[in-house]
């Protein structure tokens, strides 16, 4: 996310992001309603306004990353900014390191997309390496 101005915020579409539905969601009914979380914080940052999809140049290159410029983003005209409690959040303890999973205790997206039943079953398990390489690769191809 960008920060424009006081009242214009620019969030670039990213590869990982695949936003196309909400983009085409954004030409239809341009407004927009974003949650931001603020890391260690229990409240969110809620911004609502008027959204446009845009490929502006200016606005492009300011979120520029490793030399890659996003096509486009949704450039968001600021007319509701407020800083609220989110108590779902705060019970979750989403901050607290302690209450976090182990990396090696949670399912690969290959197990997730492959398995979802846990039915560990050889044909299972093959397809969820499958998925697992096949994302890995995504990501060496297509991130920045």
């Amino acid at each position: 996310m960008h920060v424009v101005d006081k009242t214009h915020l620019f969030i670039p579409e990213r590869p990982v992001n695949r936003i196309a539905d909400s983009l085409r969601n954004i030409i239809a009914n341009p407004a927009a309603a974003v949650l931001f979380l603020v890391p260690g914080d229990p409240r969110v940052v809620e911004i609502v306004g008027g959204a446009e999809v845009t490929d502006d140049p200016e606005l492009r290159s300011a979120c520029e990353i490793n030399g890659t410029v996003p096509k486009l983003g949704v450039l968001i005209t600021v007319r509701v900014a407020t800083l609220g409690d989110a108590p779902a959040l705060a019970a979750s303890e989403a901050w607290n390191p302690a209450s976090h999973a182990s990396e090696s205790d949670l399912p690969t997206i290959g197990a997730l997309v492959a398995d979802p039943d846990h039915e560990r079953s050889m044909a299972r398990r093959a397809m969820s390496r499958m998925v697992d390489r096949a994302v890995q690769l995504d990501y060496g191809r297509n991130l920045y």
